[in-house]
């Protein structure tokens, strides 16, 4: 290998030549990789070693900004790439970035070294903050080449981030959503695993700026903390060019172990972690994925370190860190001891230096930096380096003693411990104590005894030194005494954030909370202001659910002596998470449905509007499907036995003092109602309700239906064709759409996605996404409709136009997006017969589709059913009466030929809905004829009423006299004709 000086002249001239040859921008150097299903693979082929180490600058882009000298060492510093990236921005839209760096060369007037020195320093803007005074005499003591680089602002800006952090953190949700069906992609918004390749591009640019001066680097020391001591341990597992490896500030190498301390430590929040920061509950979902789940499993044995050990290149690992207390790095992110047992187990030769306090830590960095470039230039100075081959702790009378052995040249040893009430390490309130041990044989030393708190845990470990400059430092991994009782993580899959979690069952229909919402006017033509509140019921959905729901009640007196009617609506699809942007989750309660509680209440009647199982505050969290029928129905059935139990829950809590409310509900005249995607809901309801003895239906009179469309078959059959040969947004609006209802139905039966989905389309549609009630995919945070309001359409929307242009037709954009399975379904839309023999139908959708013969026995009950037929859909790709007339109008003929009594209103230049405009007049009308017909309403009627009820009283009390007279005189006279029309009056 050449080894040669360089003199100042022959430098100078080489950076000329360099700066002659510093390339335009590059682009397109390094496309994204295919991706495998062994992630193994896919990680190799992401990560690209073989490439990256044939790199010239030309190929990273090198661009050199200045050079100067100073104290015989040569600063040179310049900009560089490092690949490109594929991740999420904040705003939940896939995007591809190069990576931009930022550099300082720091090498030596001459040198001998066949090595050098790599320090990850985050950001540009901390890589020229740092004191370069201490690299420049390193590099002119050792004669070591050094480089120092950071990631520029514009990389995490331009993904609408305000620091790197962001990305680490969204990286976390990424791999678990994209992942949790199977393992298949564990790089795309990976923003560690880029961190990681970032730093083999960096070894590949020290040894090309080397190059250029005629120094040949083969190995390298490294340095990289925190999120970049993650990546130094990653890239160590990858690249055989890192001879010292110091991953620092960074105790998560056992991914699930971190969690595991988190949850023990701090149960389910943390007070002392920074705001942003991932809490305990927070990374639950992700640790139950990775602990229980065969596809987590294969992501953390690619991703954890602990489980890449057999793996690990570097001959010496100098690790580094804090006690995870108040206000220390470590103490921000990590539970103290997460990271003990995979250092017990850690194979290698490694030296853990940690530190106590911030006080202390400049001094422990710059000495294990100084320690380290000694380390790189000679690996053998390990082997007098102090290593503590154990410790273990004895006991005596309430009093404890730490025995350590220690091999290698110690010149002292000390005893580190800190006492907690609470186990919450990161506490202002712990305290760390310091105590000398003493040597009492060959590599034993022991320390004095310590009498701990009987009700205090205690964390402990040994530092020992060999004094020198620097000094040589090891540590050995904490281990804790008299521990106290875990905590727990509370987290239940099934529970809803910031709700109460039940974990026994409870009665179906029994009322768990209610809360006063706000008191409202009554709706235009209304007569009746509003309470409205939030109610909690139990029900048998999904093997036992808390269900949320809207409760609206009348304020005043009912009309009729029964008491108010009642009547349950269950609401239309919105979106996957429509409800996750509104009540209980934000301030906003004036959500979907909400105008029709507002309006039925307004004139007379109680309403209550379950959100379905899943939906919104429902559990089971993040479940909603609607077209899981035979679920969602039992919330419906479970309504009515709600219904039964609100008057004496609210009059227990004096709910109807306080809001001056009138709880007599007439449990004798109910209606059903439902609203678009619940069409085939209320069908699987009436079905269950013919068919089976439910006693808390018995006062059902009506159902009601709006806008009776949607059906998988039917949908096929009319819809696809339009959005086929649609084109350009709206079509791929229309066909995210569609896609909402078949996402949930598969997350809801626990089905991979991908067997509807292509992976680029499960890929732009997991992409993490902060909503009120958490982090989710996009495709589970979004509204879909209106079209114009499709979240999840309009933000993967540019993703998919770069695939297949922006005039593509629906029927192209379909190809991208579904499977063939899917597409084949859909290409069978010539008939009915087709669609409904089709297997993958019958497998995945039959169930859902019960509006024909070959998915369900025809039935009919024993109650009419009322239709508003939508003419006119705003933001619909259909033109008027379409939908009404091919989809709306032939299932009430279906309907009355299986005995139905269906009542329907239909105009086709308008969107006819029974709680506005003539559909509510209609729907009123014929509720009236249905629930009462001729009774008479009770004394609190208006006054109009009742003096008019007291004259016709009066007219037949006089009427009743004067027939009488009539009678008498009937063999002599005959009745004039007035009064015998009188018999004929019908009052």
């Amino acid at each position: 290998m050449y080894m040669g000086s360089l003199t100042l002249l022959r430098l100078y001239t080489a950076l000329q030549l360099m700066l002659l040859l510093t390339p335009p921008i590059l682009n397109g150097l390094r496309a994204e990789p295919t991706l495998q299903f062994d992630v193994e693979r896919q990680i190799s082929k992401f990560y690209n070693l073989t490439s990256i180490k044939s790199y010239s600058l030309n190929d990273l882009n090198w661009t050199l900004i200045s050079w100067k000298t100073m104290e015989d060492v040569v600063i040179i510093r310049g900009e560089w790439e490092a690949g490109t990236f594929e991740g999420y921005t904040s705003d939940s839209r896939l995007k591809n970035i190069t990576l931009h760096m930022a550099a300082i060369a720091f090498l030596p007037v001459e040198t001998e070294a066949q090595v050098g020195l790599i320090c990850a320093l985050h950001t540009e803007d901390h890589m020229l903050s740092v004191d370069h005074s201490i690299y420049i005499r390193l590099c002119r003591e050792y004669g070591i080449p050094i480089l120092l680089y950071g990631e520029k602002a514009e990389d995490w800006e331009s993904m609408g981030y305000t620091g790197r952090n962001d990305l680490i953190h969204i990286g976390y949700y990424a791999a678990y959503l994209l992942n949790k069906d199977s393992a298949w992609n564990v790089l795309t918004g990976n923003f560690a695993l880029a961190l990681a390749r970032t730093q083999s591009y960096a070894i590949t640019l020290l040894q090309r700026i080397c190059g250029k001066i005629g120094v040949k680097i083969d190995m390298v020391g490294f340095y990289g903390g925190s999120k970049e001591g993650y990546a130094q341990w990653f890239a160590s597992t990858m690249d055989d060019r890192i001879l010292i490896s110091s991953p620092v500030g960074f105790q998560m190498e056992n991914l699930t172990a971190c969690i595991e301390y988190m949850f023990k430590q701090w149960g389910n929040y943390n007070p002392y972690l920074p705001e942003g920061k991932p809490q305990p509950i927070d990374l639950a979902p992700i640790y139950n994925f990775l602990t229980t789940t065969p596809q987590g499993r294969v992501v953390e044995q690619a991703l954890s370190i602990a489980r890449r050990m057999d793996k690990l290149k570097a001959e010496i690992y100098i690790i580094g860190g804090d006690v995870c207390g108040y206000n220390m790095h470590d103490g921000r992110n990590y539970p103290l001891g997460c990271e003990t047992e995979f250092l017990e187990s850690l194979k290698c030769e490694w030296r853990y230096v940690m530190a106590v306090n911030n006080s202390e830590k400049e001094f422990l960095n710059d000495n294990r930096l100084e320690a380290m470039v000694q380390l790189t230039l000679n690996p053998k100075l390990v082997e007098t380096w102090p290593k503590i081959e154990s410790t273990s702790i004895e006991e005596r009378e309430g009093s404890v003693r730490v025995k350590a052995y220690i091999s290698g040249n110690v010149t002292e040893a000390y005893l580190m411990y800190g006492l907690s009430k609470d186990k919450v390490w990161n506490s202002p309130n712990v305290r760390w104590t310091s105590v000398r041990l003493e040597k009492i044989g060959e590599e034993q030393w022991v320390s004095p005894w310590i009498h701990p708190p009987e009700d205090t845990e205690m964390v402990y470990f040994v530092r020992a030194v060999q004094s020198g400059d620097p000094a040589r430092i090891d540590s050995s991994p904490v281990k804790f005494y008299n521990e106290l009782p875990d905590k727990r993580c509370s987290w239940n899959p099934r529970c809803v954030p910031g709700l109460p979690c039940i974990d026994s069952s409870l009665e179906p229909g029994e009322i768990i909370n209610i809360e006063y919402i706000s008191t409202e006017p009554p709706v235009k033509g209304g007569r009746y202001g509003v309470a409205v509140f939030y109610v909690d019921f139990w029900s048998t959905a999904h093997r036992g659910s808390r269900i949320g729901a809207r409760l609206y009640i009348p304020v005043g007196r009912a009309e009729y002596s029964m008491g108010w009617p009642l009547k349950i609506f269950m609401h239309g699809f919105g979106g996957p998470g429509y409800d996750y942007w509104y009540y209980p989750f934000t301030d906003n309660w004036k959500s979907r449905g909400n105008d029709v509680g507002m309006t039925f209440a307004s004139y007379g009647f109680v309403c209550l509007n379950p959100w379905v199982s899943g939906a919104g505050p429902s559990e089971p969290f993040q479940k909603y499907s609607p077209l899981t029928t035979w679920e969602n129905c039992k919330v419906c059935f479970d309504s009515f036995k709600a219904l039964q139990n609100i008057p004496e829950y609210m009059r227990k809590e004096g709910l109807d003092r306080e809001y001056g409310l009138d709880l007599e509900f007439d449990y004798e005249r109910i209606v059903f109602s439902t609203h678009c995607v619940s069409s085939a809901l209320l069908i699987e309801f009436a079905h269950q309700y013919t068919i089976e003895k439910h006693p808390e239906t018995e006062g059902l009179r009506v159902l009601v239906a709006d806008s009776f469309l949607p059906s998988v078959a039917y949908t096929i059959r009319y819809i696809l064709p339009f959005i086929f040969n649609t084109t350009g947004e709206r079509a791929f609006l229309s066909l995210v759409l569609w896609a909402g209802p078949i996402w949930c139905l598969a997350e809801d039966q626990g089905w991979d996605k991908s067997t509807f989905f292509t992976h680029q389309a499960i890929k732009a549609f997991s992409a993490p996404t902060q909503t009120p009630a958490g982090i989710m995919s996009l495709m589970r945070a979004s509204q879909l409709e209106p079209l114009s309001k499709s979240m999840a359409g309009i933000k993967t929307w540019p993703y998919f136009r770069k695939i297949f242009g922006s005039e593509a037709t629906g029927q192209q954009m379909a190809t991208e997006i579904f499977t063939s399975p899917i597409l084949e379904l859909a290409s069978k839309h010539e008939s009915f017969e087709e669609i409904l023999s089709d297997p993958f139908y019958r497998k995945y959708f039959a169930r859902s589709d019960p509006f024909f013969e070959e998915n369900i026995e025809p039935f009919s009950p024993d109650i009419p059913l009322y239709v508003a037929v939508t003419g006119v859909e705003s933001d619909s790709i259909t033109p008027p009466g379409y939908r009404a007339e091919n989809i709306c109008l032939p299932k009430i003929e279906t309907l009355k030929d299986w005995g139905w009594m269906v009542h329907y209103k239909y105009n086709p230049d308008k969107d006819i809905c029974t709680w506005e405009g003539e559909g509510l007049k209609w729907i009123l009308e014929n509720l009236e004829k249905e629930l009462y017909g001729s009774r008479v309403k009770t004394a609190s009627a208006p006054w109009t009423i009742l003096l008019f009820v007291a004259v016709l009283t009066l007219a037949a009390i006089l009427l009743a006299a004067l027939l009488r007279k009539l009678r008498r005189e009937e063999s002599t006279h005959k009745p004039p004709h007035i009064f015998i029309d009188c018999w004929n009056i019908q009052i």
